[in-house]
């Protein structure tokens, strides 16, 4: 393969012979094929790149947006000071304690008096639900004070019967919403009310859970 050296071209200039690059050959199958050498190429790209400069103008502050979001809804200190909000079930009742506006996260007590069940149900977020004090009873196992689960969206669990006024500490990752075992779907608003969202035909899905198949 050729290289691209300077030699001189024959033509006499003012200071002495002009000198240009040859073009560098390459050889490619059975012919060969000639390529302007790599200086020329990196010469010709700069001057297509090359544009004057363009003046900026910077400003002196930082970029600022408005929020359309409300301020998280929080009941903080002594959660006493707040009423219980009564939910669709005889004798459950919850308090939010922090609600986000902009994702549903939620951080609520319940509170289920002793002898009324909270019926099976699943949700459409993740669920945390650690038992602050009483007892409560399922078909599977029994929860005590102090016990810690995590339920995932779609997992069905309940019911829960209280041995006691027991009362739980939960999170949600998202707005709570609660669907029973006969299709009826509850929402939360922020204050922890419950806004009936319809009935779901599960039969017709052919499955019980819709979340899970």
């Amino acid at each position: 393969m050729a290289t691209g050296d300077d030699v001189e071209t024959g033509v006499e200039a003012e200071n002495g012979p002009v000198r240009r690059r040859l073009l560098t050959t390459v050889p490619v199958g059975l012919g060969s094929q000639r390529y302007p050498s790599t200086d020329c190429l990196a010469n010709r790209a700069m001057k297509r790149l090359f544009t004057p400069p363009l003046p900026v103008s910077m400003g002196d502050g930082n970029m600022e947006y408005e929020s359309n979001i409300e301020p998280p809804f929080e009941r903080l200190g002594d959660h006493e000071q707040h009423e219980w909000t009564s939910l669709p079930w005889d004798g459950v009742h919850n308090k939010v304690l922090y609600f986000d506006r902009a994702t549903g996260m939620t951080l609520e007590l319940a509170m289920v008096e002793e002898g009324a069940e909270f019926p099976q149900h699943y949700h459409t977020t993740a669920q945390t639900l650690f038992l602050v004090s009483g007892e409560l009873e399922s078909a599977e196992t029994t929860i005590t004070e102090g016990t810690f689960n995590f339920i995932p969206a779609g997992e069905k669990h309940g019911p829960y019967v209280a041995q006691e006024d027991s009362v739980q500490f939960k999170f949600f990752n998202a707005t709570p919403t609660y669907i029973l075992e006969d299709g009826d779907c509850f929402v939360y608003t922020y204050t922890g009310e419950t806004l009936d969202a319809g009935t779901l035909e599960i039969e017709n899905l052919g499955r019980e859970n819709i979340l899970v198949p």
